[in-house]
């Protein structure tokens, strides 16, 4: 086949447009999962409304999945020194965002509480603050810690 020179410009802006959206395609964000463990402990003090939960530790662990800056997925909750709150052993992301390094997280557990995380996710390790309200329990503030499972 011959090409007229006409054609030329046509078949390099066909071309250039190809590039461009295969290289557009690429560039788009993977969504990625992760595992995360570590451990979330009450505060204490006037604003505490659950005194028998002062300084209660408790084991968790978070699976992340990310899609460009938006967080879904799990929540589990294990014994620390007492007994998770409201016996609530796991919880859904149902909101969850992580920008730069900031991230914030909407955890509900069966019982219709909410917990709301936030704090800071570098590298292999985050660290923040959490309140929990509703369900069958008291409201509750506190601290959390984790770090990349694995």
């Amino acid at each position: 086949m011959k090409l007229h020179y006409r054609s030329a410009p046509l078949l390099a802006l066909a071309l250039a447009t190809l590039l461009f959206a295969s290289g557009a395609r690429a560039a788009e964000p993977a969504s990625t999962t992760s595992q995360w463990t570590g451990t979330t402990k009450a505060r204490c003090g006037t604003m505490t409304t659950d005194h028998s939960r002062c300084s209660a530790v408790q084991n968790i662990t978070l699976t992340l999945a990310q899609d460009g800056s938006k967080i879904s997925g799990s929540y589990t909750c294990a014994y620390g020194n007492t007994n998770c709150r409201g016996m609530q052993e796991a919880g859904k992301i149902e909101q969850g965002t992580l920008k730069g390094d900031h991230l914030e997280l909407v955890i509900m557990t069966p019982d219709r509480s909410t917990c709301r995380f936030h704090g800071l996710l570098r590298g292999d390790s985050g660290k923040g603050s959490y309140y929990c309200k509703g369900g069958s329990q008291l409201d509750e503030r506190g601290s959390w810690r984790i770090k990349r499972k694995e």
